[in-house]
């Protein structure tokens, strides 16, 4: 099986159906699968992550971002995409990094940030590390919640990600 940002589906593709699953728990999707005539190419998830904007120069400087203590931890692969969101007055999309790794924050002078207890420390690569603009929409109404990007209705935000 093929994974990872590295494959990519061309024209020349012969697909012949897309199968997905669900997690059991959450109900979230979890992954894609597309059958070819060579076999199965899995594609990345996509994950938008929300910084607060006091946080955001140490994500991008160590290129790191934290799941606060009590947060749902959703599965997170190798290779899995993450839309860097910036909340605030100049919100949006700042990067688009990929997943690399994680670590359990044993201690709190391990997290960066001093604004909650964060409990994970999720590693990335950066694809695009920030953007010159970032890529946001004008929220029209009361809502806070974009009109853009949605969830299926099943599925929850799990505290900073949205998949």
């Amino acid at each position: 099986m093929l994974r990872g940002p590295d494959v990519r589906v061309t024209s020349s593709d012969i697909l012949e159906h897309v199968c997905t699953t669900r997690d059991p728990i959450t109900h979230s999707l979890e992954y894609f699968l597309i059958e070819r005539s060579s076999g199965f190419l899995l594609l990345p998830k996509v994950f938008v992550a929300n910084c607060r904007p006091h946080n955001w120069d140490e994500c991008r400087q160590k290129v790191i971002f934290g799941i606060k203590k009590g947060n749902i931890h959703p599965r997170i692969e190798h290779g899995d995409l993450f839309l860097m969101r910036v909340s605030g007055i100049d919100y949006g999309v700042r990067g688009i990094w990929t997943f690399d790794k994680e670590r359990k924050i044993q201690s709190p002078s391990e997290a960066p940030w001093t604004d909650a207890e964060y409990e994970w420390l999720l590693s990335f690569s950066p694809l695009v590390l920030e953007f010159q603009q970032p890529f946001n929409e004008k929220f029209e109404g009361k809502s806070k919640y974009s009109d853009k990007i949605h969830s299926e209705p099943e599925e929850e935000q799990t505290g900073d990600l949205l998949r």
